[in-house]
């Protein structure tokens, strides 16, 4: 992952936890120190292990239609509230909301930045020069030979 993608996604983290905690009582940080230990555990858990526990919930994930990817989120949520002093949720239903409120902000930051993480490229087709191109004007020996 490239630095400015990680502290991208450090800061919109910031951002939905900030918001999650003024929408959601349950969602709480004692100070400006445990806000950011919270949202930096949180970013290296979605960076490794997000990916991991995604590999392992494979089919709770097909089968939920990617709802399984939320609960994960929760599910993370959750533990960086139980290892960092000072930020606090409330039980899972807290989580859920927290998590979803951080995926939205994430979600419309990114579209509003125009940086989705998908890169397309249009190219055109590369034209051959004319003087490479075979001509029906020429005429073909009996003994060439055409390769296919």
């Amino acid at each position: 992952m490239q630095y400015r993608a990680f502290i991208q996604s450090w800061l919109l983290t910031a951002l939905g936890i900030l918001l999650a905690s003024f929408i959601f009582p349950g969602i709480a940080y004692r100070d400006a120190s445990a806000l950011l230990f919270a949202v930096l555990l949180l970013s290296l858990c979605s960076t490794f292990v997000k990916p991991l526990l995604m590999l392992v919930a494979m089919p709770l994930i097909i089968l939920s239609l990617g709802f399984g990817i939320w609960f994960i989120n929760a599910f993370l949520f959750l533990g960086v509230a139980e290892l960092v002093d000072g930020f606090h949720v409330d039980g899972f239903g807290n989580a859920l909301a927290g998590s979803f409120v951080i995926s939205l902000t994430s979600l419309l930051a990114k579209v509003w930045l125009g940086t989705s993480g998908m890169n397309i490229r249009v190219q055109s087709p590369q034209k051959t020069p004319q003087s490479r191109r075979p001509t029906a004007s020429k005429d073909l020996d009996d003994d060439d030979v055409i390769d296919v």
